[in-house]
C-alpha cells in the first residue's frame, strides 16, 4: 500500500488545505475591518447627536469641548460639598474624553431625567452637547457661565428653570422645545453673541430679564399665544432692529402691550422718533438708542421707569405733558457667579438715580450739574415743556434735575 505524502512543498500545496487557510485569513480581515468601521459607525453617529435633534442614549450624554469638562451632575451648593439632588439618583459609570476630537462622554448607571441645578454651570470648556430624551426638567442655572455655543433642547422637556443659560456668552444658536409655554427669568440673560432666536408658537409668558443684554439679538418675533411679557424682557438689547408679531408696532420699533412701552429697536438709526399716543408709561430702560437726537413724548404719558429714556445722543426733548410723569429710583441688577439654587440671582438695592431721561457712559449727558460720571453736562440740551408748567417740572422728583434747561411752549 502506498503512503500518502503529506509533505508540503512551495508550489505544491495541496488545494484542500490553500482553501482552507484562505477562508480563515478572509474571515480574520472581515473581522478586523468591521471592528474597525463600527467603531467610526459609532463614532460618527455620536457626531450627528451634536448637530441636531438625534438623540443620544437615555443614560449618555454626550459633548464637545475643548477639554475634558467637570460637570456636578447631582447638583451643585456651593456650602455643601455632598450635596445631592434628590431627583438626581444616578452614578457616573465612565467619562471620556477625546482631546483630538474634542468629544467627551458621560455613561450613567440609569437613564437621566433631570439636568441638576448648576449641572454644567462654568464649565467654561464646555461647547455644545447632546441632551438625552429621556429629561425632562432642566433646573436653574444648569449652564450658567459656561462656554455653549448652540444648544438643542428635546421636546421631551417641560420644564426650564430661571437662568439655566445665564452668561453663556459664546452661546449663538438655541432651540426650545416646541411645547414650551414659558421662558423662564434670565434665561438667555447676558448671552452677547445670540444673533437670533425664535420663540415657539406655545409659549404664553416671557419672564423678566429673559433676554437681558443680548447685545447682538437684531430681531424677535412674538408669537400669537403670547398674552405675558414682563416689563424688562427685553432691557440693553442694543443691536435690536426689528420687532415683529404680537404687540410690535406697523413700523417694527417698539413693543407696546396694555398702554406700556416694553422695548425698542435700539439698534435702528434714527435721528428721531415719536413715541406712540396708545403709550401710558415706558417701562426701565426700554429706550436706549445712541441715535436718537430728539425724542416726542406723547401727552397721555404718566409714568416713565428708571432710566426709561437712555439716549447717548438726545439734545432735544418735546414734552407735551401738563403732569410730570412720575418716576422711581433704579436698582441695578446683578448677579452671583457662584450658582447656589434658589438664592443665585438677586438685585443689588437701590442706587440714587432719580431721572426720567438719563444718559451714563458718555461723557457728554444729562444728569446733575457736576454729578459723578457727568464731567461734561451738555449745554445745548432743551426740555420743551406745556406753556404754564415750568413750575411743577422744577419741583417733580425726577425732573427737577434738569431746572435749567426747560423751555415752555404752546407750539407742540
Amino acid at each position: 500500500m502506498k503512503k500518502r505524502n503529506n509533505k508540503i512543498s512551495v508550489g505544491d500545496i495541496q488545494q484542500p488545505l490553500a482553501q482552507s487557510n484562505t477562508k480563515a485569513f478572509r474571515a480574520l480581515i472581515l473581522f478586523v475591518m468591521s471592528t474597525i468601521l463600527g467603531t467610526f459607525t459609532s463614532f460618527g453617529m455620536n457626531s450627528l447627536y451634536l448637530d441636531a435633534s438625534k438623540p443620544s442614549s437615555d443614560n449618555t450624554i454626550v459633548y464637545t469641548a475643548t477639554a475634558k469638562i467637570s460637570p456636578k451632575l447631582w447638583g451643585f451648593d456651593p456650602y455643601n460639598s455632598k450635596y445631592k439632588d434628590p431627583d438626581c439618583d444616578f452614578q457616573v459609570v465612565s467619562h471620556t474624553y477625546n482631546s483630538a476630537t474634542g468629544q467627551g462622554m458621560i455613561v450613567l448607571n440609569k437613564p437621566i431625567k433631570v439636568i441638576a441645578v448648576g449641572a454644567f454651570a462654568k464649565c467654561e470648556a464646555l461647547t455644545n452637547i447632546t441632551i438625552p430624551s429621556s429629561v425632562t426638567t432642566i433646573k436653574n442655572g444648569a449652564f450658567t457661565c459656561s462656554g455653549l455655543e448652540r444648544i438643542y433642547i428635546p421636546d421631551t422637556v417641560t420644564e426650564i428653570g430661571r437662568g439655566a443659560f445665564m452668561r453663556c456668552r459664546q452661546l449663538k444658536e438655541a432651540r426650545l422645545p416646541e411645547d414650551i409655554t414659558y421662558i423662564p427669568r434670565q434665561l438667555f440673560y447676558h448671552c452677547e453673541s445670540l444673533v437670533s432666536f425664535t420663540i415657539p408658537d406655545g409659549v404664553t409668558e416671557i419672564g423678566s430679564m429673559a433676554f437681558f443684554g443680548c447685545k447682538s439679538l437684531k430681531q424677535i418675533d412674538i408669537p400669537d399665544n403670547v398674552t405675558e411679557i414682563d416689563d424688562n424682557a427685553f432691557i440693553w438689547c442694543i443691536s435690536m432692529e426689528r420687532f415683529s408679531g404680537k404687540y410690535a408696532t406697523d413700523d417694527g420699533c417698539v413693543l407696546i402691550k396694555d398702554g406700556s412701552l416694553l422695548a425698542f429697536a435700539n439698534g435702528r438709526a434714527l435721528e428721531s422718533y415719536t413715541i406712540p399716543s396708545e403709550v401710558i408709561k415706558i417701562c426701565d430702560c426700554a429706550i436706549w438708542n445712541s441715535h436718537i437726537s430728539s425724542i416726542t413724548l406723547g401727552k397721555n404719558i404718566t409714568y416713565i421707569g428708571c432710566q426709561g429714556i437712555n439716549c447717548n445722543n438726545i439734545k432735544t426733548v418735546y414734552c407735551d405733558i401738563t403732569t410730570p410723569p412720575t418716576t422711581i429710583k433704579g436698582s441695578y441688577h446683578r448677579h452671583h457667579l457662584e450658582p447656589d439654587g434658589d438664592e443665585y440671582f438677586e438685585s443689588a438695592p437701590y442706587i440714587d438715580l432719580h431721572l426720567a431721561i438719563n444718559y451714563i457712559y458718555a461723557w457728554r449727558g444729562l444728569g446733575e450739574k457736576r454729578a459723578a460720571g457727568h464731567p461734561n453736562y451738555d449745554e445745548e440740551f432743551t426740555i420743551y415743556i406745556p406753556q404754564g408748567t415750568i413750575e411743577q417740572y422744577k419741583s417733580a422728583e425726577g425732573w427737577r434735575s434738569y431746572s435749567d434747561y426747560y423751555v415752555e411752549t404752546s407750539d407742540m
